[in-house]
């Protein structure tokens, strides 16, 4: 899997739905001793806007970009920590191939809370994220409709069942 420059911003705004105050634990993802571990985030609604201007990867200038915004919840609470897939196409049928190779993927992230003070483990039982997709005529074409599709994985590495939206992109700016 590759990362791809087009990923310019990974802003988190992780709220969670129920916070134990008495939990401990540390943001490490491979903690054997955790107890919330086994199921699978749930993607509860996903859509794509045209979002805010963005810094290209290049740091020349801005871009348009695509905002995917994403409501999940996870049982067990092992969502303090997210990695997400993206896939998007042009063929505007309400789904994406999520067997190919995704377009883009971001790092396994350590989530913070509203406060900005990070989410505990176990404590990561969901929230809403923001995920900008800068727009580069090259990967994604200007003001043209797409299908995109997204999988949370959640700090076990356990991956949701995909979701799909449908967006257009912006204009050049």
């Amino acid at each position: 899997m590759r990362t791809l420059p087009i990923l310019c911003l990974l802003a988190f705004a992780c709220v969670p739905e129920e916070k134990d105050e008495d939990s401990a634990g540390t943001l490490n993802p491979g903690d054997e001793e955790s107890d919330c571990f086994g199921t699978p985030p749930e993607i509860d609604d996903f859509s794509a806007a045209e979002g805010e201007p963005i810094q290209d990867s290049d740091g020349g200038g801005l871009q348009p970009s695509v905002l995917l915004l994403v409501d999940y919840s996870d049982e067990d609470g092992d969502a303090h920590i997210l990695r997400v897939n993206v896939w998007w196409d042009a063929v505007i049928d309400g789904t994406v191939d999520v067997t190919a190779s995704p377009n883009a993927t971001t790092d396994p992230t350590a989530l913070e809370d509203a406060s900005g003070d990070p989410v505990l483990e176990c404590a990561g039982k969901g929230g809403t994220f923001g995920l900008s997709v800068g727009v580069t005529g090259d990967d994604l074409e200007y003001e043209t409709e797409y299908d995109f599709g997204v999988v949370l994985y959640d700090a076990s590495d356990t991956p949701s069942e995909p979701a799909f939206a449908t967006g257009v992109t912006p204009a050049i700016l």
